[in-house]
């Protein structure tokens, strides 16, 4: 405390600032993410995979189940918390938040690097602020919990002390770095190695050249540094072969490359060679890499060789989406750091801007034509200014990204998560009874949004399950995409409605069924040990208003294509359907054609004729009931009515669906 009463005001204020940035940074993702957690709105893939880790780590299993966990050694890191944290739901909510307070530390020695090189705290705040709005630092954040998140941090206080001169802190920081993720060991390499092949720190650049500087007295030789390039150099090579040749060199190969085995040779199939393909999306990513931090990355000398890792997939390889917006994955983490501190390198070089000493400020000077050259200051609250206008375009929090109502991971409940929680608190809570009741032992089929189902081995996701693998329950969620959407991986992909059809149809057993999910057992018989029946309303606005591009005469059609709910789809069991309708003296020659569907196109109910004799003279509302038996899921919900001919005013007042009996497997229906 009294280190910080010594402070000038103005760096006092300065650092104020930056304390509220990352408490609000914080705060922000950490109440959205842990309300995903708790709405069942977060994947399997990665955080469950990654805390799964820590669990194989503190029980005795092998970290490599998922893949070379081996790569993420700082997860041991983890077992201290998790021993202190007694439930299974508070860790992963620690997790979450920690991320999110980890990369928001980022900022600090953002600010020192350069409040130390030019002398100027509020040149640091903008680019410290500018860090926490930069586009693609939403991704780790969106799609949590990843070991390659401790990275920035780790990597942005190593350059901190290298830039002060304490190599060896420097040293240690990057060496930490390098057991978050195999990626790191080539950015810390790739550092290493400018650090050898620019020793000449002092030396006149090509800009200045270009204006017709001298070139001043060669400075001395680094040796220090180049000693410390070198072992950045070997040490990041050497991490990555062991553990390359340790976990099998082909797989981990195939495995960090996320390229999959297919005809031509190993190496091409490794590593694609097109730098052709898909070329408009990788300049994007070139733009809104540098165009945020208007190109200064390009002035930096050892720090741009540490860009090259991920800078040379994004222009070469055949499909590289690490970057491309709308950011929605954790590999940015490899490149967003990096860029930082080549950004606040280059704004030393270019322009005339140089580290100064606290008490000599050169003369602002003019260019040609009158122009004033511009400053540290200006620069960089160009940079924020940018970065902002970019986040709030292409950032999965901006309110300007034309991909949030379109996008199932950024659009409907998934960004609206607060809302769907709210209306979904009783499936909510009968999903987590459901997900309680899973034995610890035997396999059990994940759905992809279901991480509180691990703390166990023997677990699989529908991506990766085949026939033929050992499987004793599946459990699934009906109010999430990925029951229908999510096929990717695999031998045999599938979604998980495929795979529940697959083994109702095999006589599987429903051990409970609430709200449209279920939770079925190879084994077992008897009544569902737990049931809630699935009931939805649906009202006018529920559906597709007629219109130019409707069929003549019909009067409602849908409901509107939801992005997720268990209203989308028709789950298995016996159905009472309630449409209630508002009429106004019908004659008794009028008919109505009501039909329900699937798929938006295919029929469960056709040729249901409603004639208006029955209400002949009724001015009021009339009800009519249809049931349904239904052996499996039918996603694609669907309602229509149409007029055949009606004379009388016709309106909708709802369409009830109540569930009278639970699935039971296969019953032939």
């Amino acid at each position: 405390m009294a280190r910080l009463r010594r402070l000038p005001q103005i760096e006092l204020l300065a650092l104020a600032t930056l304390v509220a940035a990352v408490v609000i940074f914080s705060v922000w993702w950490t109440e959205l993410s842990w309300t995903r957690y708790l709405a069942f709105h977060l994947a399997v893939y990665d955080v469950g995979v990654d805390y799964q880790i820590i669990w194989a780590a503190a029980h005795g299993y092998s970290i490599n189940e998922a893949g070379p966990g081996t790569t993420h050694l700082l997860l041991y890191a983890f077992l201290i918390p998790y021993w202190l944290i007694p439930s299974q739901s508070g860790f992963f909510l620690f997790l979450i938040a920690f991320e999110a307070v980890w990369l928001a530390l980022g900022v600090f020695p953002i600010y020192w690097i350069a409040k130390d090189q030019v002398h100027r705290p509020w040149v640091g705040v903008a680019f410290g602020l500018a860090y926490l709005a930069y586009p693609a630092l939403s991704g780790p954040l969106w799609f949590p919990v990843h070991y390659e998140a401790l990275f920035p941090t780790l990597f942005l206080f190593g350059y901190w002390a290298y830039r002060r001169g304490h190599l060896r802190w420097a040293a240690g920081f990057w060496v930490l770095s390098l057991f978050t993720d195999a990626g790191a060991t080539l950015v810390i390499g790739a550092l290493g190695l400018g650090m050898v092949l620019e020793p000449s720190v002092g030396r006149t650049g090509l800009w200045d050249r270009l204006r017709g500087r001298p070139r001043p007295a060669r400075a001395p030789f680094p040796r220090e540094r180049v000693l410390l390039g070198v072992f950045l150099l070997a040490a990041g090579l050497a991490l990555f072969f062991g553990i390359a040749l340790t976990y099998g060199f082909l797989q981990f190969l195939f495995f960090t490359t996320r390229t999959s085995f297919a005809s031509g040779s190993t190496i091409s199939r490794a590593l694609p060679f097109n730098p052709f393909n898909n070329w408009p999306n990788k300049m994007a990513t070139i733009v809104l890499m540098f165009g945020p931090l208007l190109a200064l990355p390009l002035w930096a000398r050892e720090e741009r060789w540490a860009i090259v890792p991920y800078l040379g997939p994004a222009l070469l390889t055949t499909s590289f989406a690490g970057f491309l917006f709308p950011f929605n994955n954790q590999y940015p983490c490899f490149v967003i750091p990096v860029l930082f501190v080549a950004a606040l390198r280059g704004l030393e070089r270019p322009w005339g801007i140089r580290a100064r000493t606290p008490t000599v400020t050169p003369r602002p000077t003019r260019r040609r034509y009158g122009w004033a050259r511009p400053n540290d200051r200006s620069i960089a609250v160009g940079v924020l200014v940018v970065t902002l206008v970019c986040s709030s375009v292409f950032a999965a929090w901006g309110p300007f990204n034309p991909q949030l109502r379109e996008n199932r991971t950024l659009g409907g409940g998934y960004y609206n998560v607060p809302y769907e929680v709210d209306s979904n608190q009783s499936a909510a809570r009968d999903l987590q009874q459901m997900i309680n009741m899973v034995p610890g032992t035997g396999w059990v089929l994940v759905q992809n949004n279901l991480p509180q189902l691990l703390n166990r081995t023997t677990w699989t996701i529908p991506g990766y399950y085949t026939v033929g693998q050992p499987l004793d329950y599946l459990i699934n969620d009906p109010y999430d995409y990925n029951f229908y959407a999510l096929n990717t991986f695999g031998a045999v992909p599938g979604s998980m409605v495929n795979w529940s059809n697959y083994f109702l149809a095999q006589g599987w057993h429903v051990v409970a069924d609430a709200d449209g999910a279920l939770l079925l057992s190879a084994n077992g018989t008897g009544a569902p040990a737990f049931y809630v029946p699935l009931v939805q309303t649906f009202y006018p606005s529920d559906f597709l208003g007629v219109g130019p591009s409707r069929p003549a005469h019909q009067i409602f059609d849908g409901p509107k294509l939801p992005i997720d709910g268990a209203y989308s789809t028709f789950a298995p069991g016996i159905y009472t359907i309630t449409l209630t309708l508002r009429v106004d003296h019908p004659l008794p020659t009028d008919r109505l054609y009501f039909g329900i569907g699937f798929n938006y196109s295919r029929s469960l109910i056709e040729n249901n004729s409603i004639v208006g004799a029955p209400w002949t003279g009724v001015n009021g509302t009339v009800s009519l009931s249809y049931t349904l038996f239904l052996a499996q899921y039918y996603p694609g919900m669907a309602f229509t009515l149409y007029e055949i001919q009606w004379s009388g005013a016709l309106s909708l007042v709802s369409i009830r669906l109540a569930q009278t009996a639970p699935a039971e497997g296969n019953t032939g229906a």
